[in-house]
């Protein structure tokens, strides 16, 4: 079965938090919480700061790209952004 982002995000934080993979043997309540953090997390980095939003402009303007590639390279950018703003 294919995880969603926000449970791939909570996977990578029980990783971080343990050092170990251990997704599959914690109870369905840590998970429930870990997707909550992520989500946390999500909502509060969802206005992007100034110089994630000209991250991604800039990225946005690259031509000859299809829509769809030009939406990743803008979130990736953004996303990268936002891990160097801190």
């Amino acid at each position: 079965m294919k995880m969603s982002s926000v449970e791939r995000a909570a996977r990578a934080f029980a990783l971080t938090a343990s050092g170990a993979d251990e997704w599959d043997t914690l109870d369905p309540l840590t998970r429930e919480r870990l997707k909550n953090a992520v989500l946390a997390a999500l909502a509060t980095i969802r206005d992007p700061s100034p110089s994630v939003i000209r991250a991604g402009a800039r990225k946005s303007r690259m031509g000859f790209q299809s829509t769809a590639k030009r939406t990743l390279t803008t979130w990736q950018a953004m996303i990268d952004a936002t891990s160097a703003d801190h």
